[in-house]
């Protein structure tokens, strides 16, 4: 695989080549912001890492298992602080602040490349600005 670094170093060739890379670069933008980002809960602000993801999706999932424990503790980002779900709907309440912040950056990702696929020259699609960047 390329770096994204490399790839800043070549003369783009075509449009085409340069909205490819644009798209590449608002992806993995949106990555690294879902992975370090957080979302709020009952005032606190927990992980939207892929493992923290996982686990919310995976408790969400089992949330009406009669085998599924309840209380379940989950330790704010930082780990200096805990909420106590003691039902599944807490969990779906949780689960669904977890959800609607990943959409929300997966939404304005999409519109970034909305953005990009509509500029017709190359000059255009070289100067465009991720702003979340």
């Amino acid at each position: 695989m390329v770096s994204i670094r490399h790839i800043e170093s070549v003369v783009y060739s075509s449009t085409e080549t340069a909205r490819k890379y644009q798209l590449t670069k608002i992806d993995s933008t949106t990555a690294k912001l879902i992975a370090k980002g957080y979302f709020v809960y009952a005032d606190k602000y927990f992980s939207m890492s892929t493992a923290a993801q996982f686990n919310t999706l995976t408790m969400y999932t089992r949330r009406n298992d009669s085998t599924f424990m309840y209380p379940v503790i989950r330790s704010t980002q930082d780990s200096s602080d805990s909420v106590e779900l003691i039902n599944a709907s807490n969990v779906e309440a949780f689960y669904t602040a977890c959800e609607s912040a990943v959409r929300e950056l997966l939404d304005a990702g999409n519109a970034l490349k909305s953005q990009v696929n509509a500029l017709s020259t190359l000059e255009q699609v070289k100067a465009f600005v991720d702003p979340r960047s």
